[in-house]
């Protein structure tokens, strides 16, 4: 056997291998989707490359039986190789079913059982009854929910409920749960909507920079994930694992490069209030709050009659340009706009406006209403006058831009003196009025 055919045989194997590590990295991530059987498949792939190895090793000490059989075997794998990864490609990409995945972060102290006050007075909020309403699964939908920053489903210690109701790690620890949920979810080309009210609100933009940023990682860092998720759920009883979990995902996921771009379809928001860190502070400046590129629409519903210092709403930049947000205010204060009220006949106003966005511009199939739904811009609105929380009254205001605010049209009916201050801001022109309902 000649010098040169040895040396063509002997880059062509060494090109072979480089193909065949190749072959394994991205079977780590196609073969996660359970195509095949991943352990058989990579054991498969490595065998190869191990005999492969050998025998060029064999032809470079002038040891090998038969370096004519090596090249028709180089042959025959290169174009076995490519046949078995095109099959596996196919089948992944035949036809995928885009799903909807739905996430959904409840406000401070609320969860299901408690609604944002205390007492007899207490009923979910909007973010969790449109979880609820939901038809997951026969549509292809999957929703997801998070109980609020401080409830009893986030942390039983009072103590630590007490520290995250007033600080960001537990909006952290919240953020990041739901992206890992996703990461071990998500497809490509799966649409999603984010959800949250007050805080939760919050944690949704958060997420949504999140995703922006650092894409949706592939499955091929399941173990960490688990692993991650294993942290999460222990979080609470344990937070200085926590925390080291935290960072070593995230920089696991730094460190792979296997991430999925992902647009948002959707993100509904009630009455966003950050109120990160000092409660008194509206919130960090570290805290991505933006609506970056990745979403395309956003419906941010606000309270007008909401007067206490620490509820100041954080609102979106609008610049002139930027018709993806869209942002309304009601009658109500914060309760009455995200609910939370055992009487929530105005918040159910704010909840018929986002089902009928989902459904009317999204196709989202939902379940018929509560019995006790019940929409009325004249439904009882709350008061915390009494309350011993300083006061700041609202502005009916944008952010950025030269943008009129957008009043709903119910926020017109009441007869009151806020009502007639909105009144004349519509005849000025000063702000838009919204008629969906």
């Amino acid at each position: 056997m000649s010098g040169d055919h040895e040396s063509k045989i002997q880059k062509g194997g060494d090109a072979l291998i480089k193909e065949i590590r190749k072959l394994k990295e991205v079977g780590s991530s196609y073969l996660k989707r359970k195509i095949i059987n991943q352990k058989k498949a990579l054991r498969k792939l490595q065998a190869d490359e191990n005999q492969l190895l050998t025998e060029l090793e064999e032809i470079r000490r002038g040891e090998h039986s038969d370096p004519w059989r090596m090249q028709t075997w180089l042959q025959e794998k290169r174009e076995g190789l490519t046949t078995n990864m095109a099959f596996r490609c196919e089948n992944i990409h035949a036809a995928p079913v885009k799903r909807a995945h739905m996430i959904f972060i409840d406000g401070t102290n609320n969860d299901p059982f408690m609604g944002s006050v205390k007492g007899d007075d207490a009923s979910p909020t909007n973010v969790y009854r449109l979880y609820r309403a939901i038809v997951q699964k026969d549509c292809n939908q999957y929703a997801t929910y998070y109980a609020g920053v401080g409830s009893q489903q986030d942390d039983p210690n009072p103590i630590r409920v007490l520290f995250r109701q007033f600080g960001g790690k537990g909006a952290d620890r919240i953020r990041d749960a739901a992206y890992m949920d996703l990461v071990k979810a998500y497809r490509p080309g799966d649409r999603l909507f984010l959800f949250g009210f007050s805080r939760g609100a919050a944690i949704a933009r958060m997420l949504a920079n999140l995703i922006a940023r650092e894409g949706i990682a592939e499955q091929g860092i399941a173990r960490y994930v688990e692993m991650y998720s294993f942290v999460v759920n222990q979080g609470a009883e344990h937070p200085e694992q926590f925390d080291e979990g935290h960072v070593l995902l995230l920089d696991r996921i730094e460190l792979s490069g296997q991430r999925m771009a992902a647009d948002i379809e959707f993100m509904g928001l009630w009455d966003t209030v950050a109120a990160f860190g000092d409660p008194m502070n509206q919130y960090e400046p570290n805290k991505e709050l933006s609506v970056p590129d990745i979403v395309r629409k956003v419906t941010h519903l606000l309270a007008i009659d909401e007067n206490r210092q620490p509820f100041q709403p954080t609102l979106l930049a609008q610049s002139d340009d930027d018709r993806r947000v869209k942002e309304i205010w009601f009658r109500g204060v914060h309760a009455d706009i995200g609910g939370g009220y055992r009487e929530h006949r105005l918040a159910d106003v704010t909840l018929r406006f986002m089902r009928n966005r989902l459904e009317q511009d999204h196709d989202i199939c939902l379940k018929e209403p509560d019995k006790d739904y019940d929409p009325d811009p004249l439904g009882a609105m709350h008061s915390h006058d009494r309350s011993m929380i300083p006061k700041m009254p609202r502005v009916v205001s944008v952010l950025g831009g030269h943008r009129k605010p957008c009043i709903h049209k119910s926020a017109l009916i009441r007869d009151d003196a806020v009502t007639e201050r909105l009144k004349a801001l519509r005849e000025s022109r000063q702000c838009e009025v919204e008629t969906q309902d």
